[in-house]
């Protein structure tokens, strides 16, 4: 069994002078793998709006990783993502990277905050160096504050919605009904993208399961899944016995079925072992 922790330590010591490793570099390597400067390195990256574009999109892409990320890589994301001078593409990528601390935060809070008299004490007892309080709450409240801004384009704006919905709130509710009901391709399939993270959109979600658009048909897949909704095993179900569904579809299609029904779902499943 490899010592993953030993692992890591020898590697730290091997690359520990390779200050100017390139970032690109970092995309083929596991993050706990990282060298120890690379939040210093993402962080000079992103701050400097001369540096090279693509270099600094990468940059803002991995700074989102849990095993890097920390308040002065989350003061660097939003300063671009408040720049409307930044480009387009890496606003958003920016916002994306908020993402997984802001559903890991959210989730953490969910999991342990009865044990405490408030959110300040759970975050006092939180034992770990990812973000505060204030910064959990400032990143929410930014997020939504841009999302209204209507001079923004539809590809921010998307982009804010989906990121802001790792951790919930009352405005949600309303606003991915109104993806939802968009003729716009790209806004139904983030109103989908956000039906994964919040309650009470059982019947678009199924209603979906019958788009002709693939990409839409696989985001509504992993709903049906997330949700474990009973109403979608016959079209899971008809999926796996297809031998034409495609390999994505595929793969959605039996982790919902393992989700909805694991006894079925080892039977169809039984013929890809």
């Amino acid at each position: 069994m490899v010592d993953y922790y030993l692992f890591n330590r020898v590697y730290r010591l091997l690359t520990k002078n390779e200050d100017n490793m390139s970032i690109k570099h970092l995309l083929n390597i596991e993050p706990f793998s990282w060298p120890e400067n690379v939040e210093e390195q993402l962080c000079e990256l992103l701050s400097d709006p001369k540096a090279d574009h693509s270099e600094r999109k990468i940059a803002a892409e991995l700074a989102g990783e849990i095993a890097v990320i920390n308040e002065e890589l989350v003061a660097a994301l939003m300063k671009i993502i408040q720049n409307s001078d930044e480009s387009d593409e890496i606003r958003s990528e920016s916002t994306i990277s908020l993402g997984p601390v802001l559903e890991f935060t959210n989730e953490q809070e969910c999991e342990a905050f009865d044990q405490f008299d408030g959110l300040q004490e759970f975050f006092d007892s939180f034992d770990n160096d990812i973000i505060s309080k204030d910064t959990f709450d400032n990143i929410k409240q930014q997020l939504h504050e841009l999302y209204f801004d209507e001079t923004l384009s539809d590809n921010l704006r998307r982009s804010l919605l989906e990121t802001s919905i790792h951790a919930p709130m009352n405005w949600h509710v309303k606003e991915v009904a109104k993806a939802f009901a968009s003729e716009d391709k790209k806004w139904k399939l983030t109103a989908i993208i956000a039906m994964q993270w919040i309650a009470g959109f059982d019947k678009e979600i199924l209603q979906t399961l019958n788009n002709s658009d693939p990409e839409i048909h696989f985001i509504a897949l992993l709903a049906v899944s997330n949700w474990r909704l009973a109403d979608g095993w016959d079209h899971v179900a008809n999926l796996l016995a297809d031998d034409k569904t495609p390999k994505n579809l595929l793969l959605a299609s039996m982790e919902a079925a393992v989700n909805i029904n694991p006894e079925k779902a080892e039977v169809l499943i039984q013929p890809y072992i």
